[in-house]
């Protein structure tokens, strides 16, 4: 049996977010997830509790463009500093709660058929 674990899913209203969310709470584990789609912005100072009161980070949130950078060249660098604002606040709030270690790979669900060879 495994131990109940609290995971904290960044991005986790987005389409893999989703899925991992419902998949890590049908394993009996506690889930917390901040999305923007649910007015967490994260690019914007952090509230650090739920990166303290976790086990482990999976970190999904990203800005990946849309259908408002397709065509748009210049909107591109407002993209890549959307990232790079995201990625300082999230490890600026795992280092403040010393829960850096929470985002090493343990125990990771992976699909049960997967070999882990290429063809």
């Amino acid at each position: 049996m495994v131990a109940e674990m609290r995971e904290l899913v960044l991005g986790g209203a987005g389409l893999i977010g989703t899925e991992l969310a419902r998949a890590l709470a049908a394993r009996g584990h506690r889930v917390t997830t901040l999305d923007l789609k649910h007015g967490n912005d994260l690019r914007r100072p952090l509230d650090p509790r739920p990166f303290a009161d976790c086990d482990r980070v999976w970190f999904l949130a990203w800005d990946t463009g849309g259908a408002k950078y397709l065509e748009a060249a210049d909107q591109q660098h407002e993209q890549y500093k959307n990232n790079c604002e995201l990625s300082l606040r999230i490890f600026d709030a795992l280092a403040r709660t010393k829960n850096l270690s929470s985002l090493r790979p343990r125990n990771l669900p992976v699909c049960p058929t997967h070999t882990g060879r290429r063809s």
